[in-house]
């Protein structure tokens, strides 16, 4: 080899060298400047715990600013949403008191089961976890939660065959609005299941009784308490003319206390205090409705 060669390669050598250094340099340089980034970025968490979405200025532990300028942006927080079957796919025994304050939201309820901490779990819409159980989040609480039903077509020759303290079921009885979770409600029958809780039911009753004598017609409901088949019975009486200007009406109304499941069929008895029986009695229909309101707990 010349010694031109020898030069050359050497020189290639050192310049090898040179470049490999500066490349270790810059390397070092560059992940210094990425942990001091890193650094400055996680000092405002570490030093006041406030994390800003959208605002460099959070006020709370986690401060979302919304952006009502900008027209194609949404605003809000969606919180995980899960299908009742995903929920029980995770077991009974996942979500503990550390968990206490979770929030979810339910999208479908077609499957899974209302077992051990999902034993609420009986409608679409948002849950929080209370460290034992998953509880429905009410709209607003204190607001009662209503369901409403309607005959929807006259009963003629109601309470024909009922004396003083019989009663019979009331037909063509519809639900119009049910916005109870867990109530349901049986037209073929005329029954209401009731779930658990606080509630206020009326009776809002319109007849007319068109028998000669009758001026006075005295009615009464059976509502249901507690979890077996115990009654509380409450009567209404109206005033009335005689004959086919009889129209009258009125409401019955009681709150009640189930701590367990409670199924009731409607029906309206005839009372102690009228002067009307037989034929000539019609229960009005429209008019003639069931209000129930699930009163918070």
């Amino acid at each position: 080899m010349s010694l031109y060669n020898l030069i050359l390669n050497n020189h290639r050598l050192n310049l090898t060298y040179i470049l490999f250094r500066k490349t270790i340099k810059l390397t070092k340089t560059y992940m210094m400047k990425k942990s001091i980034f890193l650094l400055i970025c996680f000092i405002p968490i570490l030093f006041f715990s406030q994390v800003g979405i959208n605002t460099a200025s959070p006020t709370t532990t986690l401060d979302v600013a919304a952006s009502p300028s900008d027209l194609s942006k949404k605003d809000g927080i969606t919180v995980p949403r899960l299908t009742r079957q995903e929920l029980t796919n995770k077991g009974n025994a996942l979500y503990t008191g550390s968990e206490k304050g979770t929030m979810i939201y339910i999208t479908d309820i077609s499957g899974g089961d209302t077992v051990s901490t999902r034993a609420n779990i009986t409608t679409v819409g948002y849950y929080y976890f209370d460290g034992s159980i998953w509880q429905k989040m009410s709209p607003d609480i204190s607001t009662p939660m209503p369901a409403y039903f309607r005959v929807t077509a006259d009963i003629p020759s109601f309470l024909t065959a009922q004396t003083a303290g019989q009663a019979t079921r009331v037909f063509n009885l519809a639900q119009i609005k049910n916005a109870i979770p867990g109530l349901t409600y049986n037209a073929s029958n005329s029954t209401v299941a009731f779930p658990p809780g606080t509630y206020q039911i009326t009776l809002v009753y319109e007849a007319i009784h068109n028998a000669t004598g009758c001026n006075i017609s005295s009615y009464y409901v059976d509502f249901p308490e507690g979890i077996g088949a115990g009654v509380t019975r409450v009567h209404s009486t109206a005033s009335h003319i005689e004959g086919a200007s009889s129209n009258h009406g009125g409401s019955i109304t009681y709150t009640t206390v189930f701590t367990g499941n409670r199924a009731w069929r409607v029906e309206l008895g005839r009372g102690q205090s009228g002067n009307c029986w037989g034929d000539g009695m019609t229960l009005r229909g429209q008019s003639t409705h069931l209000l129930i309101f699930r009163i918070g707990d």
